[in-house]
């Protein structure tokens, strides 16, 4: 497994595995409005999970471009301890 350049360790999938993943339980969610209710409340709950991965790699990528882009302009990133 490739490991980002923070050192942080990453639970569950990738991005862009996840969101492919969540991609394809909302096709068959939208696309067989027939499934069993189980099924279908088993798919909306790992299609849940998977997006709140998702937020939370988003935000992590959104807080390390913010703080290179203060390193950049010679600024302390966010969250430092200045």
């Amino acid at each position: 497994m490739m490991e980002s350049n923070s050192g942080a360790r990453q639970d569950g999938p990738h991005f862009g595995a996840a969101l492919q993943e969540l991609e394809a339980i909302v096709d068959r969610l939208e696309g067989h409005p027939d499934l069993e209710l189980e099924e279908a409340l088993g798919l909306y709950e790992r299609g849940a999970a998977l997006a709140n991965h998702c937020r939370a790699l988003l935000a992590g990528a959104t807080l390390r471009v913010s703080g290179l882009a203060a390193e950049s302009e010679g600024e302390e990133p966010p969250g430092s301890a200045g």
